[in-house]
């Protein structure tokens, strides 16, 4: 029951850790139970439990903890920006369209970033179909932070672009109002997550897929 309990303990840690160091930890739980009993070793695999998950998370769960945060930020982000210009429209719908349209397009990419990236099945299944049900689902987790970071910057450069055209003639007319519309709130709105995105997101899904790849190779 012990050895069970120790065992269930190490299948709870982070997949890479698992595979590096779970069966020297095995290993060391039977040699300490033949001499002195192994009951002492079960608050040591809590604690590197505990540490492994909340203090070194898998790259890809940092990834997309660190992705999910950035799709969240368009809120407050809105809400800053909207509250500094203070834009101007002729009715209230209108203006809750406009504000709610950037927050949309933001909120829709969270489906796409969860597909493929939930958690490990715990069902008890040969260990053959365990290697591969563990394959495949690094490599979709590999293709989809490839798309995130070959892609994103793409559509937030296109909704950039969507956003700055009507700010961009209307300055070139003149136009007083442009600093006061919501086209030019979105365009800062954008153009902040366009340079977190960049400053920081993509670096950090392409060293996720680096990092799925050689999880890949070697659990081949």
């Amino acid at each position: 029951m012990t050895r069970w309990l120790y065992s269930f303990l190490i299948r709870l840690h982070p997949a890479c850790f698992r595979q590096r160091f779970g069966e020297q930890m095995l290993s060391v739980f039977d040699e300490s139970v033949r001499q002195r009993g192994g009951t002492h070793l079960l608050a040591d695999a809590a604690v590197s439990l505990f540490r492994q998950r909340l203090f070194r998370p898998e790259p890809q769960a940092f990834a997309r903890h660190m992705n999910l945060a950035w799709i969240l930020s368009i809120i407050p982000i809105e809400i800053l920006v909207v509250m500094s210009v203070n834009p101007t429209t002729t009715t209230v719908g209108a203006s809750l369209l406009y504000a709610l349209l950037p927050i949309f397009t933001f909120l829709s990419f969270h489906p796409l970033l969860s597909r493929g990236l939930s958690g490990d099945d715990d069902r008890f299944i040969s260990i053959s179909d365990a290697n591969r049900q563990r394959q495949t689902k690094l490599e979709r987790q590999r293709d989809i932070f490839r798309v995130w970071a070959e892609h994103t910057g793409r559509i937030l450069m296109l909704c950039l672009a969507i956003w700055g055209v009507p700010v961009l003639i209307g300055a070139l007319f003149g136009s007083t109002h442009v600093t006061r519309s919501w086209a030019f709130v979105n365009v800062i709105v954008v153009g902040i997550q366009t340079l977190t995105y960049f400053a920081v997101l993509k670096g950090v899904n392409k060293r996720s897929v680096d990092a799925l790849q050689q999880q890949i190779e070697a659990h081949r």
